[in-house]
């Protein structure tokens, strides 16, 4: 845990992988963060650094363990499937 502790980014997204908030109940009800941080230019042609962090308006849900064993034996593509027909069907999530 040394390793991860140096960096509190990288801290954060270990204790959210194993905790309970570690398998989300499709895209929609989960929380979003770029892993690297990008280098822009602004519209004054300066360098800036950013990371993108992605906020859902829908609540965060996960599944339980159980629930999580059940969906991946079941269905391994069911996030990518709901999102598909989501998208196909113009029912798009709240966002800012």
């Amino acid at each position: 845990m040394g390793l991860w502790s140096l960096s509190p980014e990288s801290l954060h997204q270990v204790t959210i992988l194993f905790s309970d908030r570690g398998t989300p109940d499709g895209y929609r009800h989960m929380d979003g963060f770029s892993s690297h941080t990008f280098s822009l230019i602004s519209s004054k042609n300066e360098l800036v650094y950013v990371k993108w962090h992605f906020k859902t308006k829908q609540g965060i849900r996960n599944f339980t363990r159980g629930q999580a064993d059940v969906m991946r034996g079941a269905d391994r593509i069911t996030r990518n499937a709901t999102c598909l027909m989501q998208f196909s069907t113009a029912t798009f999530p709240p966002g800012t």
